[in-house]
């Protein structure tokens, strides 16, 4: 098992084993040659659209983002971790990851993503930045508290629909 390294930027996700994130500049050039775009500005765009009033932030910056772009963001920040992986590969330990259906399963991919990407930010913005990925896991806690089935079996692990608010990145 591979154990994250939070100072260094390091984020931990479930795929089919734990694995680590990060966004160092190698996964920033790598993405940038994939996809012809960068990763700052992919966030930006994400920040700047409105979410609906119904609709989780979260939720909504996915409907924004391609399965191309998230298969692309996770390829990139594994390969600190493993060179080798295509991005292929990381498209099929997209279908291992938490969540039992493909809308859970790239919510929590996405919030990984996000967190590991804030990681990379100057401190004061990175503190809201992870300020925002707390909301989002104490939401997900809450949700999952409530029993869908009555019997009290729910885990508190499971992906669920998220934070009601725009993904914040301002350093104010």
């Amino acid at each position: 098992m591979s154990m994250a390294n939070r100072m260094a930027g390091e984020v931990s996700i479930r795929l089919d084993r734990t694995r680590t994130l990060k966004f160092d500049f190698n996964a920033l050039a790598e993405f940038r040659q994939k996809t012809g775009s960068s990763v700052e500005l992919l966030f930006v765009r994400l920040a700047n659209s409105k979410p609906a009033s119904e609709m989780a932030a979260v939720e909504h910056a996915l409907t924004l983002l391609s399965e191309l772009e998230l298969r692309a963001l996770l390829w990139a920040a594994l390969l600190h971790q493993e060179p080798q992986i295509t991005i292929e590969e990381a498209g099929r330990l997209m279908d291992q990851a938490d969540g039992e259906s493909q809308t859970e399963k790239a919510n929590y991919i996405f919030l990984k993503i996000f967190e590991a990407w804030a990681a990379t930010k100057p401190a004061q913005v990175k503190k809201n930045l992870l300020r925002t990925v707390q909301t989002i896991q104490d939401r997900q806690k809450a949700s999952a508290q409530i029993p869908e089935n009555g019997t009290g079996t729910h885990s508190d692990e499971r992906p669920s629909a998220i934070l009601e608010s725009p993904l914040e990145i301002s350093g104010g």
